[in-house]
């Protein structure tokens, strides 16, 4: 593949992602700079699903009611094969009024009641003898059956099940009807899919294309596999009036059927979720339609943890270490993407003993904001200084820009030179990242690991929609010497090299022939991304040893966010002035907390809040000289407040003497959460703002500010 270095000028595309994202530019008279604004967490009022159930516009997931105090649980172990599924759609009609049913998983690997006892989930557990009384419980909440045989094809539960979602139904097995008769439930059957004869899967899901699909909401779609036992997720599905299929994409007139359903889909609005028969090509068929897919094929209880809290509280962003000519490192740990992986698997490694000795850059999904914000809080609440959450790939679920693998296996095949890219188009490569923006900035993540190659194209989309990066890392299958990007001279791509790794030995021996040729003159910066399944705390502090053995006292492991700042500086680019020691603030009001404006976290507590009414104002001094070219500044609305307490009017200044200020920038009339302002490059030493028109209670409040510079 031909990359070259990007140099992107010009707008961002003007895009509108519901609420969440406006871009526009000022009047020239008024300033000779693009004007950038981000806005979220202003719910706009979406689709009411069901009393209590709101589905904003911008978001994946609707919002749920919160969840009832003690929750009514039957554990799925009491369960049989057709149980699961009619558990699963009874659980998501019931929740969509308030969540009120827990299914209490059976061997999860996280153990099945962790998550209970992390987030005090109280429940009132039924007896194996007395399932059934928790569905008479709630059965004036579920209109009626759809009726289905699995022994004539199992593709007919997922037609059930989306039968089930557009109805209010449940679905139950020709086999299971008797035992729920006999239980005392005699709902009436809204549909008998049983005299239907179709075998394949391409009949079965054509017929649910042409029967069902018109209406269910085109926002969601859930790819499940259809064998009994996959009841994860599926309580979602019922509640959002989704649709399930399950198509093999590597036939293509299976994938010509699943294709009909992308199509409909829009994207930047739309999501695939579940899984599929095969990775690259379901991913990759999602990808060709400008989708993203959010991996959660076992993921449990989506309608409970989705009314939960959905404000993230993020940590205070330590200052990253004072720039020397040594060997950064930063090793990425895979898998994040899959929001049950976050759930069951991410967890058995978090409790490991030895987590906090070294900095880690743990992958994990910005979806967890709506399908479990609160286990992301866990994750949050319980980090240390060197743990650092960085987005899997690539993006807002998993997205595989360009198939390498499959490329070069068709290479091979042909004997000519074959490139996969699924994301073929710029607009919706546009689309995509200004949404991953949205998710990136509600859950903290400042990085996103790219699967698998990333071209121009690409580049040019992430560095204008998605501005709350630091940087970016994609797949580097080969092992060649791929070059580390700068889009628009300030956005970072660099290759893990190796990825995937499969062990420490791997990444040592990689690490070790490139510091072999390091000549000691400048920083060397090397990423990789190594298997969560086999990488360990020990494994890590193994890599840093040996590797020191070959560059005594110059290895350094990094967190992600001040590997890609140190990569900037160490290059001349634009970095986050504010992660560093050498900035200092000081405010005209309530001084003591002015640090708050600097900590990198703009949620819970950490707020600077003035001490009095009336204008007032923040000076920074950046410890020396800079090229000062863009500022973020996070007003009230960034801290989950109400959106008439941000920032309305204020002033930007820079000095370089502290004394004398030049006017940088001028805002009146501001009404969004997030200012993002790239200023026109000026040297300074000092920044001051001064707010003029602090809102309706002219309390001034400032979230937090990032000022970006580079060394001159």
């Amino acid at each position: 593949m031909n990359f070259k270095k990007l140099s992107v000028a010009g707008l961002a595309i003007c895009m509108s992602v519901s609420f969440m994202l406006t871009s526009c530019k000022r009047n020239e008279e008024e300033a000779p700079y693009q004007n950038k604004e981000n806005k979220y967490m202003s719910y706009t009022k979406g689709e009411q699903l069901a009393e209590g159930m709101d589905w904003p516009e911008g978001t994946m997931l609707p919002h749920m009611a919160k969840p009832a105090e003690v929750l009514d649980s039957v554990s799925i172990s009491s369960l049989n094969a057709s149980e699961t599924v009619m558990f699963s759609y009874f659980q998501g009609m019931v929740n969509k009024k308030q969540p009120r049913v827990f299914l209490k998983p059976s061997n999860a690997g996280e153990g099945n009641e962790t998550w209970t006892k992390n987030l005090d989930i109280e429940l009132n557990l039924y007896a194996k003898a007395d399932r059934y009384e928790l569905i008479k419980k709630y059965k004036d909440e579920i209109a009626g059956i759809i009726l289905y045989d699995k022994t004539k094809s199992q593709e007919y539960i997922n037609l059930a099940c989306t039968a089930a979602s557009v109805k209010n139904a449940i679905p139950v097995d020709i086999k299971q009807l008797e035992v729920l008769t006999e239980a005392g439930l005699d709902f009436p059957v809204l549909e008998d899919l049983t005299s239907l004869e179709f075998k394949s899967r391409i009949d079965i899901y054509n017929y649910l294309y042409d029967t069902y699909w018109k209406d269910c909401t085109k926002r969601l779609l859930f790819s499940l596999s259809a064998a009994t036992h996959k009841y994860y997720v599926r309580d979602m599905a019922a509640a959002t009036g989704a649709a399930v299929v399950w198509l093999e994409n590597r036939k293509e007139e299976e994938k010509a059927v699943f294709c009909k359903f992308l199509a409909d889909m829009e994207p930047g609005k739309s999501m695939v979720t579940g899984w599929y028969t095969e990775e690259r090509s379901g991913i990759g068929a999602a990808a060709e339609f400008g989708l993203s897919t959010v991996p959660s094929d076992y993921f449990e209880n989506s309608t409970v943890y989705a009314g939960m809290d959905h404000t993230i509280v993020r940590q205070e962003v330590p200052n990253k270490p004072e720039l020397e000519n040594k060997i950064y490192i930063a090793i990425f740990l895979s898998d994040g993407d899959n929001v049950q992986y976050c759930q069951h698997a991410m967890y058995s490694r978090w409790i490991d003993k030895k987590r906090g000795q070294i900095p880690l850059n743990w992958t994990i999904s910005p979806a967890l904001v709506d399908f479990a914000p609160e286990i992301l809080n866990y994750y949050y609440a319980n980090a240390t200084e060197n743990d650092f959450f960085a987005s899997g790939p690539s993006g807002l679920g998993y997205s595989l820009l360009i198939d390498e693998l499959n490329s070069l296996e068709e290479t091979e095949k042909t004997g000519e030179k074959v490139e996969i890219v699924n994301l073929k188009d710029a607009e919706l490569m546009a689309k995509y990242a200004a949404l991953t923006q949205t998710y990136l900035e509600r859950s903290g993540l400042r990085i996103i690991t790219v699967w698998d190659l990333i071209n121009d194209m690409h580049m040019k989309g992430y560095e204008e929609n998605t501005r709350y990066l630091y940087g970016l890392t994609y797949q580097n299958w080969e092992y060649l010497d791929r070059p580390i990007y700068f889009v628009n001279d300030r956005l970072p791509v660099s290759p893990n090299t190796p990825c995937y790794a499969m062990n420490s030995k791997e990444i040592v021996k990689t690490f070790s022939e490139k510091i072999e040729k390091w000549d000691g003159n400048s920083p060397l910066f090397l990423n990789a991304q190594g298997n969560v399944w086999e990488m360990t705390v020990t494994a890590m502090q193994t890599i840093v040893k040996e590797l020191d053995k070959k560059a005594p006292g110059k290895i350094e492991l990094l967190r992600g966010d001040h590997y890609f700042s140190l990569m900037n500086e160490a290059n001349g680019k634009p970095f986050d002035l504010s992660i560093s020691e050498k900035l200092t603030v000081t405010a005209s009001s309530n001084n003591d907390n002015a640090k708050y404006i600097i900590d990198g976290n703009p949620t819970g507590d950490s707020i600077w809040e003035a001490s009095e009414a009336g204008e007032q104002s923040v000076t920074f001094d950046f410890g020396g000289e800079y090229e000062i070219n863009r500022y973020v500044m996070r007003h009230a609305g960034d801290n989950a407040k109400d959106v008439g307490l941000n920032t309305a009017d204020y002033t930007v200044e820079l000095s370089m003497d502290g004394t004398e200020w030049t006017e940088a920038d001028k805002y009146v009339g501001n009404t969004v959460n997030v200012t993002d302002i790239d200023l026109e490059p000026t040297v300074a030493k000092f920044m001051r703002i001064t707010i003029t028109n602090a809102g309706s209670d002219n309390i001034a409040r400032i979230a937090d500010v990032e000022i970006y510079g580079s060394v001159k």
